[in-house]
C-alpha cells in the first residue's frame, strides 16, 4: 500500500535539496534559466511559497512511502492556492526516486493527492508543468488533467 506519509523535520532538507535540483534542472532544460543562475533562482522562488519550511502556511509536504518495501519512493509538496477568489489545491512538486520510477509510484502517489485535497474541501487540483517534459504530460493526461493555459515560445537566435 502507498501512502503520503508528513514530511518530518529531520527529512526536510533533503527534500528541499531534491526539489531545488529537480526544479533548476528542469529550468535550464525549459530555456527559462541559465545554468549558473538556475539553483539560486529555484531558492528563490521556492522561498516565496516555503515561507517557513514544514510551517508554511497551507503547504503540505510528504514522504511517499511503500509500505510493502518499508521504503520511501519519492515526494510530494502541495499547497492551497487562491486564484481570483477560488481556491485550488495547486501540486508544487512530485519527484519518484529514479530506483522506483515506472512502476506506477506518481499515479497513486496522484490519487492520494486528489483524496487530500477533496478532503479539505477543494474542488479542484492544479499543477504547472515544463513543455519538454513528455513523462510528465503523459502522466497527467492519463491522470485526467486537461490544459488550462499555455506559455509559447519561439527561440529566434
Amino acid at each position: 500500500m502507498l501512502q503520503l506519509l508528513p514530511l518530518t523535520k529531520d527529512q526536510y532538507d533533503a527534500f528541499y535539496d531534491y526539489n531545488i535540483r529537480d526544479y533548476a534542472d528542469a529550468m535550464v532544460r525549459a530555456g527559462n534559466a541559465r545554468p549558473d543562475l538556475a539553483e539560486t533562482v529555484a531558492h528563490q522562488q521556492t522561498a516565496l511559497v516555503l515561507t517557513n519550511r514544514l510551517a508554511s502556511p497551507d503547504q503540505f509536504i510528504f514522504s511517499i512511502f511503500d509500505d510493502a518495501l518499508n521504503a520511501q519512493v519519492g515526494y510530494l509538496w502541495w499547497g492551497v492556492r487562491e486564484l481570483s477568489g477560488i481556491r485550488v489545491a495547486n501540486l508544487y512538486f512530485i519527484g519518484i526516486f529514479e530506483t522506483y520510477r515506472r512502476r506506477g509510484y506518481a499515479s497513486q502517489a496522484l490519487r492520494l493527492f486528489e483524496e487530500n485535497a477533496r478532503a479539505a474541501g477543494l474542488n479542484e487540483m492544479r499543477l504547472f508543468v515544463f513543455g519538454h517534459n513528455a513523462r510528465a504530460w503523459k502522466l497527467y493526461e492519463k491522470t485526467g488533467y486537461h490544459i488550462v493555459s499555455a506559455t509559447m515560445a519561439k527561440r529566434i537566435g
